[in-house]
């Protein structure tokens, strides 16, 4: 019984043993099930979260497609129906249901312009050579065509790589094509508004100057004749009268320029205080009529040549001189001065200070003090003159050379202009300025044999021109034969030896563009040496020097014609020809035109002053301003009205002949003062024409290499 019980117990402990193991392995197997469910619940959790992900993300897609109203597309193999959304429906003003469309019934809906264009495109896609492509075209809507953007791109492939799906938008964009159009015609219209303006204003400047040529030029001819002092003031004011309008005519053009983004500016070396010395020397004169103090004042730290553009920077500078002294009042002051801006001169500039007393301007007008046609108020106008146009010259060309302009000022205190501009150290050392001089009387019997051997035609077609610029011409010397119109100055070229010609370029029938043409064609055809031809036109605007330039001609010359002007562009075009070819010569030395030899002067010599008299020597001119000095001064002291008047005549004469301009306003300003009896202001004057008198001589002096004998 004992071992009965023994084995029992021992049955029983092996039971135990492994019911205690496959609890084990429940628990193992509950443990196992437990990770499997929670991998299972972490799953679904998952899917859950990416199926709710995955609705927003449509939800967002779905509201932004409706929100850009696009019609979504899809396009499955083998490309016969297309699923188009509703909101296709709404576009093409049909049903808005989305389901299958045929292309068969879309493709002809195409715009006739666009279907061939549409075709390639969508036959680029299927077969793979693009992955994406977009485009407009018109769709035929139910009563109207439609313009569509669409978007397109490959969306799947099949196993041997071709193509089997294409998805895509549409949009409907006819409201923006029908912006752009309107846009298009209106950029159109403003170009041709510009373009109208342009030549309107080429136009007018043309049929400006034409008539103002004729003016000032016969003007010019007039103050040469014996005149009484009356006439001889009477023309004097038409000839400011005159300048005062060819100022206000260039001040438009320039504006035209600057706003066209047409104007270009130089970049030279020139001299830094000979530029301001020369301007503030204009309005010395015009100070001390008007009882205003004008001073000048130059820092020593001012280099001797700068660079930039010299006639630009005197340009503003003559404006803001102007303005000041015109609205500056009797007894009133205006300051200029001039100072380096920036330690190192290489990259510095220079600072223009022009201060005045006069009458000044309110802070709520100054803002648009730059701005063009406008003043302080309307009665300035009334009062000072002037069209506005000066400051926003100013302002705008002091932008385009990088600088700046500031504007202090108060009522009845006065202004103070600032102008900075940033201009570099000369490139290179350049030789000093000469005064130009007239040709000394020794070499003026040489300089007018060789002007009396340039024959010139010139073709004008208007014969108050024609005559001014003949009148000239013989004056120097020139033998000149006259064509009325392109078509005539060709066969008047082909006739006769001419050396120059003198072109007009709008002239009827054959203008003077095409008559160069038609030189320039047959010098070639004949072998003939090319004729120096200078443009003689009142077409000022930007682009036509250029475009005369580039038909042929030698050079150019704007009307209202300066006398100066025009002999020293002949002078350049003839030293041009020179340089090519010797023109023959006729006089019994046989030497040619234009040659540098001794006793043969070039015609270099001729400079951009006039010719004083031949019979005219130093000694001479210093005796006869001496006589002048004491009789203007015995008529002072008499209050001689009739000797002072006969005196200064004799003086004018002598200072047109010489082109001695200062001395012109100076003569002009004392018969002004004799005119109204005002003496003492003629007093005041009197040394001012003493002094330019000395400095003239002295300059006539150094010219021609002589010592006067005396002064006055």
């Amino acid at each position: 019984m004992a071992l009965d019980l023994q084995r029992a117990y021992m049955d029983l402990k092996k039971e135990r043993e492994r019911t205690d193991l496959l609890l084990v392995e429940v628990d193992r197997l509950q443990a196992a099930l437990e990770r499997v469910q929670g991998s299972a619940r972490r799953e679904v959790d998952s899917r859950l979260q990416a199926e709710e992900a995955l609705n927003e993300t449509e939800e967002r897609l779905q509201f932004a497609v409706e929100a850009t109203g696009l019609a979504l597309w899809d396009y499955r193999f083998p490309f016969n129906d297309v699923y188009l959304t509703a909101r296709w429906g709404e576009l093409i003003g049909d049903v808005a249901l989305e389901g299958n469309w045929s292309t068969s019934d879309l493709l002809p809906r195409l715009h006739p312009d666009d279907a061939p264009r549409v075709a390639s495109e969508l036959r680029r896609l299927i077969k793979g050579e693009v992955k994406r492509a977009s485009g407009e075209y018109r769709f035929k809507a139910r009563d109207e065509w439609i313009w569509l953007e669409t978007h397109a791109m490959v969306a799947a492939t099949d196993e041997q790589g071709r193509v089997s799906r294409l998805l895509g938008t549409h949009a409907n964009v006819t409201q923006r094509k029908q912006l752009e159009e309107k846009a298009l015609q209106a950029r159109t219209l403003a170009e041709q508004a510009s373009r109208a303006k342009s030549e309107f204003l080429a136009n007018m400047s043309h049929e400006v100057r034409t008539p103002l040529n004729a003016i000032m030029g016969l003007n010019q001819l007039l103050l040469e004749t014996q005149l009484t002092s009356e006439q001889r003031q009477w023309l004097g004011l038409m000839e400011d009268s005159s300048r005062a309008l060819l100022n206000l005519l260039n001040d438009v053009l320039d504006l035209s320029r600057i706003e066209a983004g047409k104007l270009q500016l130089e970049s030279v070396d020139f001299p830094v205080r000979t530029l301001f010395e020369s301007t503030f020397a204009v309005y010395e004169q015009q100070a001390v009529l008007k009882r205003v103090n004008l001073s000048m004042e130059m820092s020593p730290r001012l280099p001797t040549h700068m660079r930039g553009d010299p006639f630009r920077i005197r340009q503003v500078l003559t404006n803001l001189l102007s303005n000041a002294l015109k609205f500056t009042p009797e007894g009133g002051r205006v300051a200029l001065t001039v100072a380096m801006e920036g330690e190192h001169q290489l990259h510095s500039g220079i600072v223009i200070k022009i201060v005045d007393t006069g009458i000044g301007i309110a802070p709520e007008q100054q803002q648009s003090m730059f701005d063009a046609f406008t003043q302080a108020d309307a009665s300035t106008a009334r009062r000072h003159g002037g069209s506005g146009l000066g400051l926003a010259i100013c302002s705008r060309l002091v932008g385009m050379m990088g600088g700046q302009i500031r504007l202090e000022s108060s009522i009845g205190e006065g202004s103070t202009f600032e102008v900075h501009l940033p201009l570099s150290q000369a490139s290179r050392v350049v030789e000093a300025d000469r005064v130009r001089m007239p040709v000394p009387a020794a070499d003026l019997a040489s300089v007018r044999e060789v002007m009396n051997k340039l024959r010139v035609i010139v073709a004008e077609d208007n014969p108050v021109n024609e005559l001014l610029v003949r009148k000239i011409l013989e004056g120097v010397g020139c033998e000149v034969r006259v064509a009325r119109n392109g078509a005539d100055a060709v066969q008047l070229w082909k006739d006769w030896p001419v050396d120059l010609i003198l072109m007009d370029v709008q002239m009827p029938g054959v203008n003077g563009l095409m008559a160069t043409a038609r030189i320039r064609d047959a010098e070639r055809k004949m072998g003939r040496a090319h004729i120096p031809i200078l443009a003689v036109t009142a077409n000022a605007m930007p682009g036509d020097r250029e475009a005369y330039m580039a038909a042929g001609m030698t050079g150019y010359v704007p009307k209202p014609i300066d006398v100066n002007a025009l002999l020293e562009a002949m002078t350049q075009a003839i030293q041009k020809a020179v340089k090519k070819v010797d023109i023959p010569d006729t006089s019994p030395t046989g030497q040619s035109r234009g040659s540098d030899q001794s006793g043969s002067p070039s015609i270099s010599v001729i400079q951009d002053q006039r010719l004083i008299p031949a019979s005219a020597n130093l000694a001479q001119l210093v005796a006869q301003f001496a006589q002048g000095r004491e009789k203007l001064r015995t008529a002072l002291s008499e209050q001689d009205s009739s000797c002072a008047q006969q005196e200064l005549e004799q003086m004018r004469e002598m200072f047109t002949y010489m082109n001695a301009d200062r001395a012109l306003r100076i003569c002009r300003g004392l018969d002004m003062a004799r005119h109204a009896g005002e003496w003492d202001l003629f007093s005041r004057a009197l040394p001012l024409l003493e002094s330019e008198v000395t400095a003239l001589l002295s300059r006539l002096s150094e010219g021609a290499g002589t010592h006067p004998a005396d002064s006055p």
